[in-house]
């Protein structure tokens, strides 16, 4: 009877803390503006993602909406454009040509919406950086019978004297044999297909993709390594009763290889940092905040500079 009337107890008092707790009274529990931009001397235009934060409270919804009549200001100082919103890419945008960026200059984004405004500002990298060099060999995969893997590894240098942050990323461009269906016969047949493939990285598009010079300025450092898993013969079921299973060798072929080395500013290094440490599916971790440099909101305003390194084949 008494640990029924505790239980009633407690049940009442969490019924009245959710009821009674008034959401406005919590700080931090109003939308914000969530500010996303990356500019730089390589890039074509100028893009700004706005959209709105949802409160801790009411139903889970992770699909955001764009906000499409803000106005974004993109400033160096002298001079300063607003940026029209396109339908089409769901973005605000300028050409680069109109507005150009420079490396080294300071830049100052500022956007209003909803009766809110943030603003935030980034130092495009001074210096541009790529690979000096890189090996490329193959590892026998032995997940698969006779699979390949090939590896490239790359070293770039450290420009001294000033403090760094890097990214990667990679993608192979390749030729194969698959097998497709053609609408007008009714049948399957080898066809020669390229395809562009993202690659993998030594710990699979973790951390180690960010770097920084911390004790190693102007050393030459170590990129992440890639790898890519050839293609090898191929039992093709087409998923087809009528269609029996058939065996194909895809001979890939290799077009190009692709490697960026992104020269970033501390912005872009923290708030990937950050998103990348708060992504994995571990749910012992701890929560990750993720970091922002948007005053008053939520995002990141950030700038690199882009080395391209392609091997072509």
């Amino acid at each position: 009877m008494i640990i029924g009337l505790l239980m009633a107890c407690s049940h009442w008092s969490c019924e009245s803390l959710v009821t009674d707790l008034d959401p406005n009274s919590i700080p931090g529990t109003r939308p914000k503006l969530v500010v996303e931009s990356y500019i730089s001397p390589q890039l074509p235009a100028v893009q700004v993602s706005v959209s709105e934060s949802k409160t801790i409270y009411g139903p889970v919804d992770n699909n955001f909406i764009s906000i499409k009549n803000a106005k974004v200001v993109l400033s160096d100082g002298s001079r300063e454009i607003v940026l029209p919103y396109h339908t089409d890419l769901d973005r605000y945008q300028v050409d680069s040509a109109t507005f150009r960026i420079v490396p080294g200059k300071t830049y100052l984004l500022t956007v209003s919406a909803n009766n809110k405004l943030v603003r935030a500002s980034t130092v495009i990298p001074p210096a541009h950086v790529k690979l000096n060099r890189y090996l490329i060999d193959t590892l026998l995969n032995r997940n698969f019978r006779g699979d390949s893997t090939l590896r490239i590894r790359g070293f770039f240098n450290d420009p001294a004297g000033q403090t760094n942050f890097f990214s990667h990323r990679a993608y192979i461009e390749y030729e194969v044999t698959e097998m497709v269906y053609d609408p007008v016969t009714g049948s399957y047949h080898q066809k020669r297909v390229r395809r562009r493939r993202i690659m993998d990285s030594d710990d699979n598009f973790g951390p180690s993709q960010l770097q920084n010079d911390i004790n190693l300025d102007g050393k030459e450092l170590k990129a992440p390594t890639w790898y890519f898993t050839f293609p090898w013969q191929t039992l093709e079921n087409i998923n087809a009763p009528s269609i029996p299973d058939r065996e194909y060798s895809p001979n890939p072929v290799i077009v190009k290889i692709h490697m960026e080395t992104l020269n970033v500013d501390e912005a872009y290094y923290r708030f990937h940092r950050s998103w990348l440490e708060g992504s994995g599916n571990n749910p012992f971790s701890e929560p990750t905040v993720i970091f922002s440099n948007i005053q008053d909101g939520l995002g990141c305003f950030g700038s690199y500079q882009n080395g391209v390194t392609i091997i072509r084949f």
